[in-house]
């Protein structure tokens, strides 16, 4: 089952906000949303910037979402010790 949506374009002004043409419909699999995801410039703010001073670059907006839905669960809930980013800062400190 794919994705309903052909057409992507950035907001004015905002690299990392997509906009999702529903009157321009087409059918995508996962693999070109990863695709698009991994295009755009990864995002840049206070938590992204913790991650990256802890050695974990960022080099797109896939990479950057990746960072923020870890911080979401795990982080947030107070459960670093299940997760895999935390495990191995704290076996190489």
């Amino acid at each position: 089952m794919g994705v309903f949506f052909q057409h992507y374009k950035p907001l004015p002004g905002q690299k990392n906000t997509i906009v999702f043409e529903p009157e321009e419909r087409g059918i995508v699999n996962s693999t070109s949303i990863l695709q698009i995801l991994n295009q755009i410039h990864p995002k840049k703010n206070s938590i992204i910037s913790k991650f990256e001073n802890l050695g974990t670059p960022s080099e797109s907006a896939f990479d950057t979402q990746s960072l923020l839905e870890l911080k979401n669960c795990y982080c947030a809930p107070k459960r670093s010790l299940e997760c895999t980013i935390e495990n191995y800062i704290l076996k190489n400190k």
